[in-house]
């Protein structure tokens, strides 16, 4: 019984001793957004990779975490967590609603493919792509092929873009143009970015920039680099400035025009010629006055030549081609509320299809080298031309 006793008790004292050995602690595992497919009918069969591609008919609804999809019909493919969708689908996330008649959506990696094309519509716009791709974790957008873009501001066109949702900038490349609605004014370029928050435009690749002057004389802005404020309607053009208005031309390596004061600013070797009239200094400032009136006013080696001027040597009116302001937001418009809802008929094709761009950089990669390779603006026009009061010319 001694015996006997003691072995229980070592058997306790061991059991007791185990309670208290640490164990190895498993990793949690990473917490993935819950995904839930459902719709009025669904099909399972056994693709060739062995995984199951389950179809689903009729008013297909997804959600994954914050994001939710509609559309008449889907397959998903359980192998590649891949959803291939068709027919009036809707994706629909926090404040940003996608719309596309057909799309490939990653579950893996969170990325969304819109290869027939693509509506955008948010609180601040709607922007159109005849293509486009969206990268939830960055909160971007990428369109390509007549990518367009409307506020109520004003519209943005160009070849492709990318569309920064959490910082709310554009980056337009390829035969870019911004047109401001309320002023008017046209920029164009290679390549622009537009900050809606810091409403600020920033065009390179022979900017150009077209203004209507008080006098309804249409003003044209040429440089290498180019930035535009919407909001107080002043422009910076920076390297090789030209500017022309009717009869008046000048050049210089900086610039900055005021439109609602109808006033230039001309730094960096400004040369101003009106007719037969050469002026030249450190500053040059021409301020128009009405019909017919202007004034320049010079700072710094001030120097005023009048020269003979054969009529056929006159400068001509730069007379800028017309332009449809309402063009690319009659586009918008209409791809927006005709945009069609059937998939294509290779829809079934798209199993193994890549869902990523092209090769090459995204826009707004080739933007931003464009712009840094750019140099920066060499002076402030603006504050050299408020230091002090220009004597009259």
């Amino acid at each position: 019984m001694a015996r006997l006793w003691a072995s229980r008790r070592g058997c306790l004292l061991v059991g007791f001793l185990c309670l208290f050995v640490p164990l190895p602690l498993a990793a949690a595992p990473e917490e993935e957004e819950s995904w839930r497919i459902a719709s009025k009918s669904s099909q399972a069969v056994r693709a060739a990779d062995g995984g199951r591609i389950v179809s689903f008919v009729d008013e297909v609804r997804i959600l994954h975490g914050a994001l939710t999809i509609t559309a008449d019909a889907a397959r998903y493919l359980d192998q590649s967590r891949r959803a291939i969708l068709t027919g009036h689908v809707v994706m629909t996330q926090d404040t940003t609603v996608v719309r596309a008649p057909f799309a490939l959506y990653d579950r893996e990696r969170r990325i969304a493919r819109f290869p027939n094309g693509i509506v955008i519509e948010r609180p601040s716009g709607t922007a159109v792509g005849d293509a486009g791709w969206w990268w939830r974790d960055d909160q971007k957008f990428e369109l390509r092929g007549d990518a367009a873009a409307a506020d109520t501001s004003g519209t943005l066109d160009a070849e492709a873009m990318t569309l920064d949702t959490a910082r709310d900038v554009f980056y337009a490349v390829g035969a870019a143009r911004l047109v401001d609605d309320a002023s008017g004014v046209i920029i164009e370029g290679e390549n622009l970015q537009y900050d809606r928050n810091a409403a600020l435009a920033t065009a390179i690749g022979a900017p150009s920039a077209t203004f209507v002057d008080e006098d309804s004389v249409s003003i044209l802005i040429t440089s290498e680099r180019m930035t535009y404020d919407p909001a107080t309607n002043v422009a910076i053009a920076t390297g090789d400035v030209h500017v022309q208005r009717g009869s008046v031309e000048a050049t210089a390596g900086e610039g900055t025009f005021w439109r609602d004061e109808d006033r230039f600013v001309l730094t960096d070797g400004p040369e101003l010629i009106d007719g037969a009239t050469v002026v030249t200094g450190e500053l040059v400032e021409l301020q128009m006055q009405g019909p017919g009136r202007r004034q320049v006013r010079v700072r710094g080696g001030a120097r005023v030549a009048n020269r003979f001027l054969d009529e056929r040597e006159r400068p001509a009116a730069a007379a800028p081609e017309a332009v449809d302001l309402t063009e690319t937001r009659e586009r918008i418009e209409t791809e927006a509320a005709e945009i069609p809802v059937e998939a294509p008929a290779d829809a079934a094709g798209f199993d193994d299809a890549t869902i990523d761009p092209p090769e090459g950089p995204r826009p707004e990669d080739e933007m931003q080298a464009a712009i840094d390779a750019e140099p920066a603006p060499t002076a402030d026009a603006e504050e050299a031309a408020d230091k002090e009061p220009l004597p009259e010319w």
